[in-house]
């Protein structure tokens, strides 16, 4: 609550990067990272995620303070929240969703983005954790 009136108060400002990445390179890039991933890219080039910047709009951002309720209100659910909020912060980011097994194991839906350094990282939207190691995730469907 207190981070929705925050929003409205004081809003994070859009992204200011203008880097780009082009769908052909970004393919190669998941499909190198996730070789077994069914990888659905919805535009021509996306504008790369500012590390620093997107972790003031998380900070800002109630998609974690939600209450986690098996089946209808899981971890799908929170991607898709997040994955919303992020495109109305700023609709033009490679930011995306993605499905697979984490590292315990259990299919699992977080979130994924490619940053201004170049480098794919998960975000968990129940907690805001940015997941810079993949190597224990099997990453099976990306949607950006």
């Amino acid at each position: 609550m207190i981070a929705e009136i925050l929003n409205i108060v004081f809003p994070v400002p859009r992204q200011a990067s203008v880097a780009r990445i082009y769908k052909p390179y970004l393919a190669n890039m998941l499909e190198t990272k996730f070789p077994d991933a069914d990888i659905r890219l919805s535009d021509t080039s996306f504008k790369l995620v500012d590390a620093k910047q997107f972790k003031a709009f998380l900070s800002r951002n109630a998609t974690d303070g939600r209450k986690y309720i098996r089946e209808s209100h899981d971890c799908d659910d929170f991607s898709y929240i997040l994955l919303g909020d992020v495109t109305k912060w700023d609709s033009d980011l490679a930011f995306g969703i993605a499905w697979g097994t984490n590292s315990s194991g259990t299919n699992h839906s977080v979130n994924l983005a490619i940053t201004t350094s170049g480098d794919i990282v998960l975000v968990e939207p129940q907690n805001d954790e940015i997941i810079h190691n993949l190597s224990a995730w099997d990453i099976r469907f990306v949607l950006m």
